[in-house]
């Protein structure tokens, strides 16, 4: 009787085992997943946050001078056209050597008003910003 005692002892204590050790690979496995989506979710808020300050001016009436200062300042983000009613049609982009001289190269009206539009590529980030004056 003592011995059958001592083998059903150590059969339970393999079962603890073995059942404490696949929760633990549950709960591993659970955790990798969390922190994955996690991941994700993240790059997803940070895409977000760097399109915010462009996605702003989308359907926006601004003026020449703030068209100035949005180029001055997204140029290096996302391409940015600017069609003025003169017909002058320019395209901006992070290869711009000098941004200071090209913007004011351009002669934007300061007191015109444009309107601001995005355009987004096929993967639904932004292709470039519009500014087009009314």
């Amino acid at each position: 009787m003592e011995n059958g005692l001592k083998g059903l002892t150590l059969a339970a204590g393999v079962i603890i085992t073995c059942l404490v050790v696949s929760i633990g690979f549950f709960i591993t496995r659970e955790a990798k997943d969390i922190a994955v989506s996690g991941v994700n979710q993240m790059g997803y808020y940070t895409e977000e946050m760097s399109n915010s300050g462009i996605e702003f001016y989308s359907g926006m009436t601004i003026s020449g001078s703030e068209v100035e200062r949005a180029i001055k300042r997204l140029y290096d983000s996302c391409g940015i056209w600017v069609n003025q009613k003169n017909n002058t049609k320019v395209y901006l982009d992070s290869s711009v050597a000098d941004i200071e001289a090209t913007v004011k190269s351009l002669e934007i009206n300061s007191y015109g008003t444009f309107e601001g539009t995005i355009e987004y590529d096929e993967k639904g980030k932004i292709k470039w910003m519009i500014f087009n004056q009314v």
